[in-house]
């Protein structure tokens, strides 16, 4: 589930910038084979801002934040495709 730098995705951070390297408790890997990887992020509400979108498409996902200032946790289902 490591992503490496440069990888098809086209990855362009070092692997510890990935979601669940970097951030653990927001996200998990829900699905993963060697055509896609599903992750599941939660933002609790109150939370401070981290690394996060609501909804976008790219060829991989850029540098972002994303603060949730509302009474519900938010959850996002992300899926990266690997070809």
């Amino acid at each position: 589930m490591d992503r490496i730098e440069g990888d098809a995705v086209g990855w362009p951070w070092p692997p510890e910038l990935d979601g669940p390297i970097a951030a653990p408790d927001q996200h998990r890997v829900i699905f993963e084979n060697d055509r896609v990887r599903v992750l599941e992020t939660t933002i609790r509400a109150g939370e401070p801002p981290f690394a996060m979108p609501r909804a976008m498409w790219s060829d991989f996902t850029p540098a972002h934040t994303l603060e949730n200032t509302g009474d519900d946790d938010l959850i996002v289902i992300g899926v990266e495709l690997k070809d």
